[in-house]
């Protein structure tokens, strides 16, 4: 960019030409540095809701609410069960 500003200074450049380039340079550069960001936060949403996705620990749900569908049938309900604590 300098030697562009310094040929239009010498008279050898148009300067709407050097603004023109230089413009589309920045922008290129701008970009780029968008699209590197939008990747980097995309792969920590997928992270966060990954993990968000998960199910809840047995301790916060009650004993004997529904959890969901039968995965294979979708016709009865998945309940939680008190497992007997063995040492």
């Amino acid at each position: 960019m300098e030697g562009d500003m310094k040929g239009v200074s010498m008279g050898m450049k148009v300067e709407n030409d050097v603004q023109t380039t230089c413009l589309q340079q920045i922008k290129l550069c701008f970009l780029d540095h968008a699209r590197l960001n939008k990747i980097k936060l995309l792969e920590a949403m997928k992270v966060f809701f990954d993990r968000s996705n998960r199910s809840r620990p047995v301790e916060q749900n009650m004993i004997g609410a529904v959890v969901r569908r039968c995965i294979l049938c979708q016709q009865f309900d998945m309940v939680l069960k008190h497992r007997p604590v063995c040492n």
